[in-house]
């Protein structure tokens, strides 16, 4: 990195992208292959959208556009889901998969946590 703005910019997405305890680790040892694997206990929320097929498979009769416009949505409604589900709980997202989302949490009441995320997500 070659300057000042370029480093913060890199840790703010790490920082927004990947779980803190993993950003530290980077941080501290920021070499090829520092980071490896990790065992913790924790909690997995896995969330789908309901339809999202069907609705996909009709826009793509209607063209790129729509298909665009779809794509954007869904962008939208991640990242909603995001701020307004996932973060507040220290939740991370670690896998998108087109219309779903895995989300890990970990630490203290990470249990609850989840259960909290996932009824959040709901409304």
């Amino acid at each position: 990195m070659t300057s000042r703005v370029d480093r913060r910019a890199y840790l703010a997405a790490l920082c927004r992208n990947v779980p803190y305890s993993i950003t530290e680790r980077v941080l501290a040892d920021p070499t090829p292959n520092a980071v490896t694997s990790e065992e913790f206990e924790g909690a997995l929320l896995y969330a789908d959208l309901v339809g999202f097929t069907a609705l996909s498979e009709r826009l793509s009769r209607e063209g790129p556009l729509a298909l665009s416009r779809l794509s954007d949505l869904l962008t939208s409604f991640f990242q909603r889901l995001h701020e307004d589900a996932f973060f507040p709980y220290s939740g991370y997202v670690v896998h998108f998969g087109g219309d779903s989302v895995t989300v890990v949490f970990r630490g203290d009441g990470y249990a609850l946590r989840a259960a909290a995320a996932a009824l959040e997500a709901q409304e």
